[in-house]
């Protein structure tokens, strides 16, 4: 179901104890809201290069997307998350 105009709301999280875990997780949450009031909207993300699956939340308009690297692949700083719809995906992929 396509999405024109999306209002995009996120949230994130990253784990912080190196001494614990062998690698930095990252989640990202977002809230979209559909021009067109599209709920079921199938969504991709990329980051640095690397495309993920986003997961739909339990609550309508919530989608996920998380990964991890080994610590010392992990940069401090920003981490841009691009989110696609199927049709921005597949263009993405060719």
């Amino acid at each position: 179901e396509p999405c024109p105009e999306p209002t995009i709301a996120p949230s994130y999280y990253t784990t912080s104890d190196a001494v614990i875990a062998s690698e930095s997780v990252f989640v990202v949450e977002i809230s979209l809201v559909c021009k067109n009031g599209a709920q079921n909207v199938a969504l991709y993300a990329d980051v640095n290069g690397k495309q993920f699956p986003v997961t739909r939340g339990q609550d309508v308009g919530r989608y996920q997307v998380s990964w991890s690297l080994e610590h010392r692949q992990a940069q401090s700083g920003t981490y841009e998350v691009k989110f696609f719809d199927e049709e921005s995906y597949s263009a993405l992929r060719k």
